[in-house]
């Protein structure tokens, strides 16, 4: 029975290592991100529980950049205007490469 309890601490202790290792690598990240929003430059506290929790962070160019629930959102729309822009020239381009086919099969046809 002590066996087993050996085992169980030995692996509380190590996840214990790992949690503590990741929250202080959490908190140097953090601490590296600055202290506003990178888009509109709305200050940013990192005491407070509620700003840490929403505001993201988004990396570009292998940048972290802080940004505000407000700017998230912009940002997340202007993403889906961007999907939807590529999604239409998707459909319009295989829309046109079906005219074309029947085009092609229509003066095959009347040949």
């Amino acid at each position: 029975m002590s066996f087993l309890r050996k085992i169980k601490r030995k692996k509380l202790k190590a996840d214990t290592k790992k949690m503590k290792s990741a929250f202080r690598g959490m908190t140097k990240r953090l601490n590296s991100l600055g202290d506003s929003c990178t888009s509109c430059s709305k200050s940013f506290d990192k005491a407070d529980n509620e700003m840490v929790m929403g505001w993201s962070v988004y990396v570009n160019d292998g940048f972290p950049n802080l940004v505000c629930p407000e700017c998230k959102q912009e940002i997340e729309k202007l993403k889906q205007e961007q999907r939807e822009e590529i999604e239409s020239d998707r459909t319009n381009e295989t829309r046109s490469e079906e005219d074309n086919g029947n085009l092609r099969l229509g003066t095959d046809s009347n040949a």
